[in-house]
This record gives C-alpha cells, sequence and structure tokens, in this order.
C-alpha cells in the first residue's frame, strides 16, 4: 500500500500525474518535460524530420541510380539518431529551466518510490502516523477492506480488524 498525503496529492494534481507514472522510472520526468517543452520547438523538430525524410527521397531520385537505398537508408538513420540527442538536449535544457517544477516531481518521487522502490520497503511509518494520527489508520483499513472486495467481490469485515489502543 502507499500512502498519498495530502500535499502530495495536491502536486499529483497540479502536475497531472499518476502515482503509477511517479513510480515507473522516468516517466513522470519525460511528461512533465514534454508538457513543459515549447510547442513551437516539437513541431519545428518534427518538421525536420520530415523534411529529412523528404530531402533524401529527392535526392535519391535525382542521383540517378548513384546512390544505393543502403546508402540514402544509413543517412536517414544518422540525421534521424542526431535529431533525437537534439530533442533530448532540449528535454534536459527545459528540466534545467524549470527547477520549481523538477522540484516538485523530486518531492512526489521521494514520497512515493523512494530510492525507487516502493514506499512501505523504504520509509518508517512512525512519521506518517505522527503526522496523520489515528485517522490515517483508519484510512488505511477502510482502503484495504476496498482493496479486498475488489479482489475477491465479498466484503471482508472490518470488525476482525484489533482495535487499536486510544489514549492512556
Amino acid at each position: 500500500g502507499t500512502v498519498v498525503e495530502p500535499h502530495i496529492q495536491r502536486l499529483l494534481e497540479r502536475h497531472a500525474l499518476t502515482v503509477d507514472e511517479v513510480r515507473a522510472p522516468h516517466v513522470a520526468g519525460r511528461k512533465v518535460a514534454a508538457r513543459a517543452t515549447p510547442a513551437s520547438a516539437t513541431t519545428e523538430i518534427a518538421a525536420a524530420r520530415d523534411g529529412i525524410a523528404e530531402r533524401l527521397s529527392a535526392l535519391q531520385s535525382a542521383a540517378d541510380g548513384l546512390l544505393g537505398d543502403a546508402t540514402i537508408a544509413g543517412m536517414r538513420r544518422d540525421m534521424n539518431h542526431r535529431l533525437d540527442r537534439l530533442e533530448r538536449r532540449l528535454r534536459a535544457a527545459v528540466k534545467q529551466r524549470e527547477t520549481a517544477l523538477m522540484r516538485d516531481l523530486a518531492t512526489v518521487e521521494g514520497a512515493l518510490a523512494p530510492l525507487g522502490e516502493q514506499q512501505e520497503r523504504v520509509l518508517n511509518f512512525l512519521p506518517l502516523l505522527a503526522r496523520h494520527g489515528a485517522s490515517l489508520l483508519d484510512a488505511m483499513r477502510s482502503e484495504t477492506a476496498r482493496h479486498a472486495d475488489e479482489i475477491v467481490g465479498a466484503r471482508v469485515g472490518t470488525a476482525a480488524a484489533p482495535a487499536l489502543p486510544g489514549p492512556a
């Protein structure tokens, strides 16, 4: 189970991310950087790709068979590789420029997938309990019952869960 604290939920909503996207390596970073990349730059890179394909086809026709298919295919592959590299550099520049955005993403990743692992395997539960109190345990019980219902299709009683001692 993953505990999504309210401030983490707000960051997820602000950046239109899901918990699953954050858990998958690099998916959230790519998505956030892609949204922050100027649309005109993305359009120009796509136009460059189309232009390269068009111009190389025209060159092959104009060369009247002097250049083989493998030569043109190799050139197309090399030029597309360079455009891919340029696009990665553009996204890296966007990430560097958008420091607040990347800080938010690092906060979310650190809370939901610390060290790239499942939250419950890395983080200690006690700080969460100290911040949210017994209501966190109630929410966890409720979510566990809902999940069990979803899996087996039958209501798993929460009455069997041990009662927590109240404050002394």
